[in-house]
Formats: structure tokens, sequence, C-alpha cells
């Protein structure tokens, strides 16, 4: 159903010899790269001291930018980085959540989108939450901007008309929309809705009353993998007793 992407970690933890490598094992092979790009503010000093270059400079050197490739962050990237990134259709992917904890910066979003990027909406394993990111997402630019009027459309935007854009880069039929060819991929949430929903009123009801908690039912590809919030697919009690279980070796490694 997908094609796969290389991932790459960040520009600090890979030297020329890894970009090299992984760029000579992608020839020939469909897809793009996975990697996360100027996130914190040392990402970029670690780039120009070793290398004399900004991150996305850098990656484009080595051929890694285009649209099959995934730019996870990009939050301290310059206006010529953002432009670089714009010039080789990168997909960049925004990642609230995760941006806020690790306490990194705060992703010009609004600008992205005013240059004609193509951002999408991400967790970075922060959250499993898609819609929590989304309503994060709108808080976090209002109040970065200081201006309440911004976020609330560009939530909307990253998850529901730029995500389905990225996914249509790497999956082989149209996603995000409700037609006859496209994959069935569906959801159904417990919602009560305390005022009208209609098209007009969706998007504040999704962004200020829907979450993920909500889900009753899942279907991905045309089968039921949730029905009544009980998952048909993998024995989810057998699966938290073993991560129960291995988990106090691996923190006794780190």
């Amino acid at each position: 159903m997908v094609k796969g992407l290389f991932g790459l970690h960040a520009s600090f933890t890979l030297s020329e010899a890894s970009l090299d490598a992984a760029c000579a094992a992608k020839e020939g092979i469909a897809g793009g790269f996975h990697i996360h790009v100027a996130e914190g503010p040392s990402d970029e000093a670690d780039s120009q001291a070793k290398y004399g270059k900004r991150i996305v400079q850098r990656l484009d050197d080595h051929g890694i930018l285009g649209p099959g490739t995934i730019a996870a962050h990009c939050i301290n990237a310059d206006p010529d980085e953002l432009e670089l990134l714009k010039a080789t259709d990168t997909n960049v992917v925004h990642n609230p959540h995760s941006n806020m904890g690790n306490a990194v910066g705060v992703a010009p979003v609004v600008d992205m989108l005013a240059r004609g990027l193509r951002v999408g909406l991400g967790t970075d394993a922060y959250t499993a939450d898609i819609l929590a990111s989304a309503q994060v997402a709108k808080i976090l630019q209002s109040d970065h901007l200081a201006d309440p009027t911004v976020g609330f459309g560009q939530a909307l935007q990253l998850a529901f008309v730029n995500n389905p854009k990225i996914c249509a880069k790497f999956f082989r039929k149209d996603l995000g929309v409700l037609k006859a060819g496209a994959y069935a991929d569906l959801i159904t949430l417990d919602y009560r809705h305390p005022t009208p929903l209609s098209a007009q009123s969706a998007g504040g009801h999704v962004l200020f009353g829907m979450s993920g908690s909500q889900v009753n039912d899942t279907m991905v590809n045309g089968v039921w993998v949730m029905r009544e919030r009980h998952i048909l697919t993998v024995d989810e009690a057998a699966i938290f007793a073993r991560s129960n279980e291995r988990a106090p070796r691996i923190w006794a490694q780190m």
C-alpha cells in the first residue's frame, strides 16, 4: 500500500559519510527520506561549525530534498532555507506537542504556508491523537504571534488538506476523500455536539470539541480494525503485558 522512506535522524547525528551511504543505498529505490530538520538552534550551529553551511543547504547538496522527502520540524530554518524547501517541493511536517515539550521553539507555520510550502501535521510520537495535535497547533500559533485570529485555519489546513496531499506522495490511491477507488480509511466518533454541526461549523467542532478518545470505530483500507473501541487485529492486553515486562530491563540499560 505504501512506499517506504529512508529514516534519518538529524543533521547533528549524521556525518558526511553517513549521508553519502544513505543516498547510495537509496539509489534506484522509489521514495525519499524522513529526517528531522533544524529542530533545535544547536542543530543549525553544529552544521555551520562542521560543514560551513546551514542544514537545508547541506541536505540539498546531498540530493536529499524533494517531493518524496519529509522534513520534520524546520523550526529554526531561516528564510533562505524555507525558500529552498519550497523550490525543491519538499514536504514539511509540524509537530507542536513535541516542539513545546522539547522547548526548541515554534515553527513559523503561518509564514511557511504563506510562502507556499506544503506543511502537514504530525505528532513526533508525543501523542497518538492527531486531533489533539491540531488543537495545539492552533493555540501555539495564536500565542506565538500574539494574534488570536491566526492558527485556526492553518491547523485545519495542515491536518485535513495538506496531510492527504503529503500521503498521496507515498500511497498508491487517494486518501482523505470519500469516493470510489480511494482507500476506505474511516473513523467514527462518539461526539455529541452542543451546538449545530454543519459544513460551516465543522472546523470549530474538530478543534474545540473532538478528541481521539472519542473514536469508536476504525476502518483501514476497507477492513474494520476497531469496533466499539475494541481492537480486532491484535491482542492489546498481551502487548501491554509484554511491554510492562520488558520496560524495566530496557530502563536498566539506559
